[in-house]
């Protein structure tokens, strides 16, 4: 969406590169596990576990 394209890059920027290279691989493996056959609601649960943090924002506060 075109419209969003600013805010998406403004967002984009509270992350690293590498945060995010590791949340694409943390989804890869997800499909993986789904396509083993691995309980569906366990997988997502890890994966969101998995989400980054943005930078400089507390998780839990």
């Amino acid at each position: 969406n075109v419209d969003l394209e600013a805010r998406l890059v403004e967002m984009a920027r509270g992350y690293s590169l590498a945060q995010i290279k590791a949340f694409i691989r943390s989804i890869q493996a997800a499909g993986e596990q789904l396509r083993q056959n691995a309980n569906p609601r366990l997988v997502l649960e890890v994966l969101m576990l998995s989400i980054p943090e943005e930078r400089g924002v507390a998780k839990y506060g």
